[in-house]
């Protein structure tokens, strides 16, 4: 048994109440702090688990490039002016896109950026071709 438990135990059999409400809150103070350094740990992992590339995985994704060009047709050109905007926030380069008014083509953009962009302009009422 730990300590702050073994000082609750001793405090309820003499009833001191102020000390057993400090060693309670000792005990629970103690657990939410083992439970944080806990998920830390796993989370840290996690994230260490992913960075490990191989290096097929390395080449695989350089090669996952969409080849082909995509045309996102807006309801107006300030949406499509918004959408470049967000597109450029996300890291797509300015280079990836041709925009028209309100018509906006998308090449050379990497498979799942391109995925978030279909997402992006279909959220955006936009008509994808």
């Amino acid at each position: 048994m730990n300590q702050n438990i073994n000082d609750m135990i001793d405090c309820i059999l003499h009833s001191n109440k102020e000390d057993f409400s400090v060693a309670f809150n000792s005990e629970i103070q103690d657990r939410i702090n083992t439970n944080i350094i806990d998920q830390n740990v796993e989370i840290s992992q996690n994230l260490l688990n992913d960075d490990q590339l191989t290096d097929e995985d390395e080449d695989q994704s350089i090669d996952e490039v969409n080849e082909k060009s995509t045309t996102y047709i807006f309801i107006n050109s300030s949406d499509a002016k918004k959408f470049i905007k967000s597109a450029s926030q996300a890291g797509v380069g300015k280079k990836n896109f041709n925009i028209k008014g309100k018509i906006v083509t998308t090449s050379n953009v990497d498979l799942d950026m391109e995925q978030l962009l279909h997402f992006l302009a279909k959220d955006m009422k936009a008509k994808v071709k």
